[in-house]
Protein backbone atom coordinates (compact mmCIF):
# COMPACT_ATOMS: atom_id res chain seq x y z
CA UNK A 1 0.00 0.00 0.00
CA UNK A 2 1.68 3.34 -1.27
CA UNK A 3 0.74 6.82 -0.39
CA UNK A 4 0.18 9.11 -3.43
CA UNK A 5 -0.98 12.85 -3.62
CA UNK A 6 -1.56 15.20 -6.76
CA UNK A 7 -2.59 19.05 -5.86
CA UNK A 8 -2.54 21.87 -8.18
CA UNK A 9 -4.50 25.62 -8.24
CA UNK A 10 -5.04 27.97 -10.60
CA UNK A 11 -2.79 30.91 -10.08
CA UNK A 12 -1.27 29.27 -7.30
CA UNK A 13 2.92 30.12 -6.77
CA UNK A 14 5.08 27.20 -5.71
CA UNK A 15 5.09 28.72 -2.29
CA UNK A 16 1.64 28.43 -1.48
CA UNK A 17 1.45 24.75 -3.61
CA UNK A 18 4.05 23.45 -1.04
CA UNK A 19 2.36 24.77 1.93
CA UNK A 20 -0.78 23.06 0.99
CA UNK A 21 1.14 19.77 1.26
CA UNK A 22 2.68 19.84 4.34
CA UNK A 23 0.27 18.08 5.98
CA UNK A 24 -0.34 15.49 3.15
CA UNK A 25 3.29 14.78 3.48
CA UNK A 26 2.86 13.52 7.09
CA UNK A 27 -0.35 11.54 6.60
CA UNK A 28 1.45 9.93 3.53
CA UNK A 29 4.32 8.91 5.36
CA UNK A 30 2.30 6.36 7.10
CA UNK A 31 1.55 4.28 3.60
CA UNK A 32 4.90 4.19 2.29
CA UNK A 33 7.62 4.21 4.75
CA UNK A 34 10.38 2.93 2.04
CA UNK A 35 10.77 5.96 -0.31
CA UNK A 36 9.37 9.11 -0.23
CA UNK A 37 9.75 11.67 -2.87
CA UNK A 38 7.79 15.45 -4.17
CA UNK A 39 8.10 16.70 -7.49
CA UNK A 40 6.34 20.54 -8.26
CA UNK A 41 5.77 20.01 -12.01
CA UNK A 42 5.02 22.91 -14.31
CA UNK A 43 1.44 21.92 -16.20
CA UNK A 44 0.66 24.87 -18.12
CA UNK A 45 1.67 28.60 -17.83
CA UNK A 46 -1.05 28.98 -15.58
CA UNK A 47 -1.27 25.82 -13.88
CA UNK A 48 1.76 24.12 -11.35
CA UNK A 49 1.11 20.95 -9.27
CA UNK A 50 2.68 19.08 -6.64
CA UNK A 51 2.98 15.19 -7.21
CA UNK A 52 4.11 13.24 -3.88
CA UNK A 53 4.26 9.98 -3.24
CA UNK A 54 5.52 7.17 -0.06
CA UNK A 55 6.50 3.81 -1.41
CA UNK A 56 6.24 0.44 0.59
CA UNK A 57 8.18 -1.58 -1.26
CA UNK A 58 5.98 -4.69 -1.69
CA UNK A 59 6.84 -6.37 -5.14
CA UNK A 60 9.60 -5.65 -7.58
CA UNK A 61 12.79 -6.59 -8.11
CA UNK A 62 13.96 -2.90 -6.33
CA UNK A 63 11.60 -0.06 -4.85
CA UNK A 64 10.54 2.35 -7.14
CA UNK A 65 10.41 5.81 -6.11
CA UNK A 66 7.32 7.75 -7.08
CA UNK A 67 6.29 9.77 -8.61
CA UNK A 68 7.81 7.92 -11.66
CA UNK A 69 8.68 10.62 -14.69
CA UNK A 70 9.58 9.73 -17.95
CA UNK A 71 11.82 11.69 -20.82
CA UNK A 72 8.38 13.66 -21.50
CA UNK A 73 8.22 14.81 -18.18
CA UNK A 74 4.68 12.78 -17.68
CA UNK A 75 4.27 11.74 -13.91
CA UNK A 76 2.99 8.38 -12.42
CA UNK A 77 1.66 8.16 -9.08
CA UNK A 78 0.16 4.89 -8.94
CA UNK A 79 -0.83 2.19 -5.66
CA UNK A 80 -1.54 -0.66 -7.13
CA UNK A 81 -0.64 -4.64 -8.51
CA UNK A 82 -1.36 -6.35 -11.34
CA UNK A 83 -1.85 -9.91 -10.55
CA UNK A 84 -3.18 -10.96 -14.25
CA UNK A 85 -4.98 -9.38 -17.31
CA UNK A 86 -0.87 -8.16 -18.46
CA UNK A 87 2.46 -9.77 -18.54
CA UNK A 88 4.48 -7.46 -16.32
CA UNK A 89 8.38 -8.40 -17.55
CA UNK A 90 10.25 -10.11 -14.73
CA UNK A 91 13.18 -7.36 -14.34
CA UNK A 92 10.22 -4.74 -14.11
CA UNK A 93 8.17 -3.34 -11.36
CA UNK A 94 4.50 -2.42 -11.97
CA UNK A 95 4.88 1.15 -11.64
CA UNK A 96 7.53 0.74 -14.65
CA UNK A 97 4.93 -1.57 -16.41
CA UNK A 98 2.06 1.14 -16.21
CA UNK A 99 3.87 3.99 -17.36
CA UNK A 100 5.20 2.50 -20.19
CA UNK A 101 1.82 1.52 -21.22
CA UNK A 102 0.13 4.99 -20.45
CA UNK A 103 2.53 6.74 -22.18
CA UNK A 104 1.32 5.50 -25.63
CA UNK A 105 -1.07 8.85 -24.65
CA UNK A 106 -4.65 8.53 -26.53
CA UNK A 107 -7.30 7.76 -24.77
CA UNK A 108 -8.54 4.84 -26.08
CA UNK A 109 -5.41 3.17 -25.55
CA UNK A 110 -5.28 3.94 -21.83
CA UNK A 111 -8.94 2.71 -21.37
CA UNK A 112 -8.07 -0.72 -22.90
CA UNK A 113 -5.13 -0.97 -20.91
CA UNK A 114 -6.70 -0.38 -17.34
CA UNK A 115 -9.75 -2.12 -18.60
CA UNK A 116 -7.39 -5.57 -19.07
CA UNK A 117 -5.50 -4.99 -15.28
CA UNK A 118 -6.51 -7.65 -12.89
CA UNK A 119 -5.87 -6.60 -9.30
CA UNK A 120 -6.54 -3.64 -7.25
CA UNK A 121 -5.52 -0.01 -8.58
CA UNK A 122 -5.34 3.54 -7.89
CA UNK A 123 -3.52 5.83 -9.89
CA UNK A 124 -2.63 9.70 -10.80
CA UNK A 125 -1.22 10.57 -13.99
CA UNK A 126 -0.15 13.37 -16.21
CA UNK A 127 0.58 13.26 -19.47
CA UNK A 128 2.36 15.96 -20.72
CA UNK A 129 1.91 15.59 -24.22
CA UNK A 130 -1.62 15.71 -24.49
CA UNK A 131 -1.71 18.14 -20.80
CA UNK A 132 -4.29 15.51 -19.23
CA UNK A 133 -4.81 14.32 -16.20
CA UNK A 134 -6.05 10.83 -15.42
CA UNK A 135 -7.38 9.48 -11.87
CA UNK A 136 -9.33 6.71 -10.57
CA UNK A 137 -9.57 3.30 -8.91
CA UNK A 138 -10.40 -0.36 -10.03
CA UNK A 139 -14.02 -0.95 -10.31
CA UNK A 140 -14.36 -2.54 -6.79
CA UNK A 141 -12.70 0.82 -5.28
CA UNK A 142 -10.38 -1.66 -3.46
CA UNK A 143 -7.59 0.75 -2.72
CA UNK A 144 -8.46 4.42 -1.16
CA UNK A 145 -8.59 7.85 -3.38
CA UNK A 146 -10.03 11.01 -2.07
CA UNK A 147 -10.58 14.57 -3.93
CA UNK A 148 -11.66 17.40 -3.61
CA UNK A 149 -14.09 18.68 -6.41
CA UNK A 150 -13.15 22.03 -7.96
CA UNK A 151 -15.38 25.10 -7.48
CA UNK A 152 -15.07 28.49 -9.01
CA UNK A 153 -14.63 30.26 -5.16
CA UNK A 154 -11.68 27.21 -4.54
CA UNK A 155 -10.11 26.32 -7.96
CA UNK A 156 -7.96 23.58 -7.03
CA UNK A 157 -7.81 19.94 -7.27
CA UNK A 158 -6.53 17.55 -4.51
CA UNK A 159 -6.72 13.75 -5.22
CA UNK A 160 -5.15 11.43 -2.34
CA UNK A 161 -4.73 8.33 -0.51
CA UNK A 162 -5.69 9.86 2.46
CA UNK A 163 -6.29 12.77 4.30
CA UNK A 164 -8.44 14.17 7.89
CA UNK A 165 -11.86 13.97 8.00
CA UNK A 166 -13.41 17.48 6.77
CA UNK A 167 -16.39 17.81 5.24
CA UNK A 168 -15.07 18.87 1.62
CA UNK A 169 -12.90 16.02 0.71
CA UNK A 170 -14.82 13.12 -0.68
CA UNK A 171 -14.34 9.35 -1.99
CA UNK A 172 -13.47 9.21 -5.66
CA UNK A 173 -16.09 6.76 -6.60
CA UNK A 174 -15.50 4.08 -8.36
CA UNK A 175 -17.31 4.92 -11.26
CA UNK A 176 -14.52 4.79 -13.63
CA UNK A 177 -11.73 6.92 -15.04
CA UNK A 178 -11.44 10.67 -14.48
CA UNK A 179 -9.79 13.10 -16.71
CA UNK A 180 -9.20 16.29 -16.62
CA UNK A 181 -7.74 18.64 -19.73
CA UNK A 182 -5.36 21.12 -18.79
CA UNK A 183 -5.06 22.84 -21.55
CA UNK A 184 -8.95 24.15 -21.20
CA UNK A 185 -8.49 25.57 -18.17
CA UNK A 186 -8.70 28.78 -17.27
CA UNK A 187 -8.87 31.82 -14.43
CA UNK A 188 -12.77 32.03 -14.95
CA UNK A 189 -13.97 28.55 -15.71
CA UNK A 190 -11.06 26.84 -13.37
CA UNK A 191 -11.16 22.55 -14.21
CA UNK A 192 -13.76 20.69 -15.89
CA UNK A 193 -13.55 17.65 -14.88
CA UNK A 194 -15.02 14.36 -17.24
CA UNK A 195 -15.60 10.68 -16.27
CA UNK A 196 -15.57 7.85 -18.51
CA UNK A 197 -17.25 5.13 -17.25
CA UNK A 198 -17.17 1.54 -16.14
CA UNK A 199 -19.14 -0.06 -19.24
CA UNK A 200 -21.62 -1.98 -16.84
CA UNK A 201 -22.33 1.14 -15.13
CA UNK A 202 -26.33 2.71 -16.04
CA UNK A 203 -27.65 6.32 -15.60
CA UNK A 204 -28.88 5.38 -12.31
CA UNK A 205 -25.61 4.75 -11.14
CA UNK A 206 -24.23 7.70 -11.90
CA UNK A 207 -26.69 9.62 -10.81
CA UNK A 208 -24.99 10.32 -7.61
CA UNK A 209 -21.74 11.98 -9.03
CA UNK A 210 -20.81 15.28 -8.08
CA UNK A 211 -21.93 18.05 -10.28
CA UNK A 212 -18.66 19.32 -11.33
CA UNK A 213 -18.25 16.13 -13.30
CA UNK A 214 -19.53 15.80 -16.71
CA UNK A 215 -19.50 12.06 -18.14
CA UNK A 216 -18.35 11.13 -21.51
CA UNK A 217 -21.41 9.11 -22.81
CA UNK A 218 -20.30 8.03 -26.14
CA UNK A 219 -16.77 5.93 -24.63
CA UNK A 220 -16.76 3.35 -21.92
CA UNK A 221 -14.00 1.69 -19.73
CA UNK A 222 -14.73 -1.82 -20.24
CA UNK A 223 -14.89 -4.55 -17.62
CA UNK A 224 -15.72 -7.86 -17.12
CA UNK A 225 -17.55 -7.63 -13.97
CA UNK A 226 -20.60 -8.86 -15.18
CA UNK A 227 -19.35 -12.08 -16.99
CA UNK A 228 -17.05 -12.94 -14.28
CA UNK A 229 -19.69 -12.98 -10.95
CA UNK A 230 -21.87 -16.35 -10.96
CA UNK A 231 -25.18 -14.53 -10.52
CA UNK A 232 -27.60 -18.26 -10.37
CA UNK A 233 -28.84 -19.96 -7.45
CA UNK A 234 -27.82 -23.55 -6.83
CA UNK A 235 -30.11 -26.06 -8.22
CA UNK A 236 -33.01 -28.07 -6.83
CA UNK A 237 -31.18 -31.33 -7.26
CA UNK A 238 -27.73 -29.72 -5.35
CA UNK A 239 -29.98 -28.28 -2.34
CA UNK A 240 -31.63 -31.27 -2.22
CA UNK A 241 -27.94 -33.43 -1.98
CA UNK A 242 -26.86 -30.38 0.68
CA UNK A 243 -29.68 -31.14 2.91
CA UNK A 244 -28.98 -34.66 2.94
CA UNK A 245 -25.89 -33.90 4.59
CA UNK A 246 -24.93 -34.86 7.81
CA UNK A 247 -25.17 -32.03 10.87
CA UNK A 248 -21.89 -32.68 11.78
CA UNK A 249 -18.41 -33.04 10.23
CA UNK A 250 -17.10 -35.93 12.43
CA UNK A 251 -14.64 -38.09 10.90
CA UNK A 252 -16.84 -40.64 10.03
CA UNK A 253 -19.02 -38.64 7.99
CA UNK A 254 -16.22 -37.17 5.82
CA UNK A 255 -16.69 -39.89 2.99
CA UNK A 256 -20.41 -38.27 2.80
CA UNK A 257 -19.33 -34.52 2.65
CA UNK A 258 -16.49 -35.81 -0.29
CA UNK A 259 -18.80 -37.00 -2.18
CA UNK A 260 -21.22 -33.92 -2.40
CA UNK A 261 -18.99 -31.59 -1.89
CA UNK A 262 -15.54 -32.76 -2.85
CA UNK A 263 -14.40 -31.31 -6.28
CA UNK A 264 -16.51 -27.75 -5.44
CA UNK A 265 -13.81 -28.22 -2.38
CA UNK A 266 -10.79 -28.86 -5.11
CA UNK A 267 -12.04 -25.87 -7.14
CA UNK A 268 -12.33 -23.89 -4.20
CA UNK A 269 -8.56 -24.63 -3.28
CA UNK A 270 -7.54 -24.46 -6.82
CA UNK A 271 -8.81 -20.88 -6.99
CA UNK A 272 -7.46 -19.77 -3.79
CA UNK A 273 -3.94 -21.55 -4.09
CA UNK A 274 -3.55 -19.60 -7.52
CA UNK A 275 -4.72 -16.06 -5.87
CA UNK A 276 -1.93 -16.47 -3.36
CA UNK A 277 0.59 -18.01 -5.86
CA UNK A 278 0.21 -14.70 -7.61
CA UNK A 279 1.03 -12.38 -4.79
CA UNK A 280 3.87 -14.42 -3.60
CA UNK A 281 5.54 -14.34 -7.33
CA UNK A 282 5.07 -10.50 -7.21
CA UNK A 283 6.96 -10.17 -4.17
CA UNK A 284 10.58 -8.72 -3.27
CA UNK A 285 13.47 -11.75 -3.75
CA UNK A 286 14.73 -10.78 -0.23
CA UNK A 287 13.47 -8.71 2.28
CA UNK A 288 14.57 -4.46 2.02
CA UNK A 289 17.67 -4.86 4.22
CA UNK A 290 19.21 -7.56 1.58
CA UNK A 291 18.78 -6.02 -1.38
CA UNK A 292 22.24 -5.70 -2.12
CA UNK A 293 22.89 -9.49 -2.37
CA UNK A 294 19.28 -10.85 -2.13
CA UNK A 295 20.43 -14.71 -2.50
CA UNK A 296 22.14 -14.37 0.77
CA UNK A 297 19.10 -13.22 2.68
CA UNK A 298 17.45 -15.53 4.73
CA UNK A 299 15.16 -13.66 6.90
CA UNK A 300 11.49 -13.63 6.32
CA UNK A 301 9.75 -11.21 3.29
CA UNK A 302 5.93 -13.03 3.30
CA UNK A 303 3.95 -12.56 6.72
CA UNK A 304 0.47 -13.23 7.34
CA UNK A 305 -1.90 -10.75 9.56
CA UNK A 306 -3.15 -13.64 11.79
CA UNK A 307 -5.63 -13.84 14.41
CA UNK A 308 -5.88 -17.56 14.73
CA UNK A 309 -9.29 -17.80 12.98
CA UNK A 310 -10.44 -19.19 10.12
CA UNK A 311 -9.70 -17.09 7.53
CA UNK A 312 -5.86 -16.48 8.84
CA UNK A 313 -5.28 -20.17 9.07
CA UNK A 314 -6.13 -20.85 5.73
CA UNK A 315 -4.42 -18.37 4.44
CA UNK A 316 -0.67 -19.42 6.14
CA UNK A 317 -1.73 -23.38 4.92
CA UNK A 318 -1.89 -21.94 1.59
CA UNK A 319 0.75 -20.01 1.54
CA UNK A 320 2.67 -22.61 2.94
CA UNK A 321 1.91 -24.69 -0.31
CA UNK A 322 3.03 -21.62 -2.48
CA UNK A 323 6.87 -20.77 -1.02
CA UNK A 324 10.31 -22.97 -0.69
CA UNK A 325 9.93 -25.11 2.10
CA UNK A 326 13.43 -23.31 3.42
CA UNK A 327 11.65 -19.87 3.91
CA UNK A 328 10.34 -18.75 7.29
CA UNK A 329 7.17 -16.93 7.11
CA UNK A 330 6.02 -14.45 9.67
CA UNK A 331 2.42 -14.28 11.52
CA UNK A 332 1.57 -11.04 13.06
CA UNK A 333 -0.52 -11.31 15.98
CA UNK A 334 -2.34 -8.06 16.73
CA UNK A 335 -3.25 -7.38 20.07
CA UNK A 336 -5.01 -4.13 22.42
CA UNK A 337 -4.95 -4.21 26.16
CA UNK A 338 -7.69 -5.70 28.33
CA UNK A 339 -9.36 -4.12 31.19
CA UNK A 340 -8.03 -5.07 33.96
CA UNK A 341 -8.91 -5.14 37.90
CA UNK A 342 -6.87 -3.44 40.63
CA UNK A 343 -7.02 -4.11 44.27
CA UNK A 344 -10.26 -2.51 45.00
CA UNK A 345 -12.03 -4.35 42.14
CA UNK A 346 -12.02 -1.52 39.91
CA UNK A 347 -11.48 -1.58 36.01
CA UNK A 348 -8.58 0.82 34.34
CA UNK A 349 -6.93 0.48 31.49
CA UNK A 350 -3.51 2.01 30.67
CA UNK A 351 -2.45 3.36 27.32
CA UNK A 352 1.33 4.14 27.29
CA UNK A 353 3.93 4.19 23.66
CA UNK A 354 6.68 2.19 25.38
CA UNK A 355 8.63 -1.75 24.81
CA UNK A 356 7.57 -1.57 28.49
CA UNK A 357 4.43 -2.77 29.16
CA UNK A 358 3.33 -2.38 32.73
CA UNK A 359 2.61 -5.11 35.15
CA UNK A 360 -1.34 -3.62 35.14
CA UNK A 361 -1.80 -4.43 31.49
CA UNK A 362 -2.54 -7.56 29.47
CA UNK A 363 -2.32 -8.80 26.09
CA UNK A 364 -3.80 -11.80 26.89
CA UNK A 365 -6.50 -11.20 24.73
CA UNK A 366 -8.96 -13.61 22.42
CA UNK A 367 -7.13 -12.90 19.05
CA UNK A 368 -4.05 -13.63 21.13
CA UNK A 369 -5.00 -17.12 22.55
CA UNK A 370 -6.35 -17.92 19.39
CA UNK A 371 -3.24 -17.24 17.28
CA UNK A 372 -0.81 -19.24 19.93
CA UNK A 373 -3.49 -22.02 20.01
CA UNK A 374 -3.24 -21.97 15.94
CA UNK A 375 0.12 -21.32 15.56
CA UNK A 376 0.60 -24.53 17.27
CA UNK A 377 -1.32 -26.62 15.31
CA UNK A 378 0.26 -25.37 12.09
CA UNK A 379 3.73 -26.34 13.59
CA UNK A 380 2.22 -30.06 13.93
CA UNK A 381 0.30 -29.99 10.21
CA UNK A 382 3.57 -28.27 8.62
CA UNK A 383 6.49 -29.25 10.72
CA UNK A 384 8.82 -28.63 8.10
CA UNK A 385 8.11 -24.42 8.11
CA UNK A 386 9.49 -22.15 10.56
CA UNK A 387 6.30 -20.13 11.67
CA UNK A 388 7.20 -17.51 13.35
CA UNK A 389 4.75 -15.81 16.08
CA UNK A 390 5.14 -12.50 16.39
CA UNK A 391 3.08 -10.42 18.97
CA UNK A 392 2.52 -6.81 18.08
CA UNK A 393 1.58 -5.19 21.21
CA UNK A 394 -0.68 -1.80 20.22
CA UNK A 395 -1.70 0.54 22.92
CA UNK A 396 -4.71 2.98 21.92
CA UNK A 397 -2.46 6.05 22.52
CA UNK A 398 -0.54 5.09 19.32
CA UNK A 399 -2.90 4.66 17.16
CA UNK A 400 -4.78 8.18 17.84
CA UNK A 401 -1.42 9.54 17.02
CA UNK A 402 -1.59 8.34 13.62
Amino acid sequence: MCGICFFCGVGLSIQQLEQQEELSCRLLSHRGPDIHVKEVISITEKVSGVFEGNVLWLQGPQPTSQPLLDSHGSALLWNGDILAGHMVPTDMSDTQYVAEQLALGRLEQVLLFLAGIKGPWALVYFHRPSKKLYFGRDVFGRHSLLWRPPSPQHPWLRVTSVWQQCEQMQEVMAYGLYTVDFSSVTLDEGFKVNLVPWLHLSDDDLSSLHPAIEVKQQMKLGSGLKHSLNMTLPSMAILEQLNSLPSSVEHHNLEAFNGVLGSSVEQLLEVLTQAVQRRVDKCPPCCQHCTASPSLCHHPRIAVLFSGGLDSAMLALLLDSCLPKEESIDLLNVAFPTRVCNAKGKTKTKHKTSNHVPSSVSFEVPDRIAGRECWQQLQQLRPHRDWNFVQVNIFISFILNY
